[in-house]
């Protein structure tokens, strides 16, 4: 992580948001920013669970990663461009915040991936919006995870955590 300007905001915590075996009952999932397969393949295994079970999996990433289900809906930006992009979900969603969120959601204008990624939120069942390893070592983190917690919230989903490594939530408790 590079970005601590919302250290306040911040989790005292940053935790998967849900159980592990609840990921797989999960009617829609949005990841951000997250190689979910090679950073944590056993979340990997529990949203490829989902999806046979007819959950949906929206993806905001740089990179067309190679998941091991299928991806309901993409928007794949330059890294330059996924604050942008987070907030035109946002706005898609008509999200209300103040401030900086504020500002970013009311100038944005979703184009096709980012209302496909809004779209999810139909889904009649748990959600969840998880920052990936991409996002937390973002050096806009701070607003993406303020706009990922607006978009949980606005949508009824859990927000979770999905750090690089297996020990990072055990070394942030310690």
């Amino acid at each position: 992580q590079t970005d601590f300007r919302g250290d306040a905001a911040d989790p005292a915590l940053p935790w998967l948001g849900q159980t592990l075996a609840s990921l797989e009952q999960n009617a829609a999932t949005l990841l951000i920013g997250s190689n979910v397969r090679k950073d944590q393949p056993l979340v990997g295994l529990r949203l490829r669970k989902s999806t046979l079970r007819g959950g949906a999996v929206g993806v905001l990433s740089p990179i067309d990663f190679d998941f091991n289900f299928d991806v309901a809906a993409a928007c794949l930006v330059p890294p330059s461009g996924m604050v942008r992009a987070l907030a035109s979900v946002a706005g898609a969603l008509d999200v209300t915040a103040t401030g900086a969120v504020g500002q970013l959601i009311a100038s944005a204008q979703p184009g096709p991936g980012e209302s496909g990624l809004a779209d999810l939120r139909r889904a009649d069942g748990p959600k969840a919006v998880l920052l990936g390893p991409l996002a937390l070592a973002h050096p806009d983190f701070s607003l993406l995870r303020e706009l990922a917690a607006a978009i949980a919230a606005a949508s009824g989903a859990t927000l979770g955590f999905l750090p690089e490594g297996a020990n990072s939530t055990g070394a942030v408790l310690a």
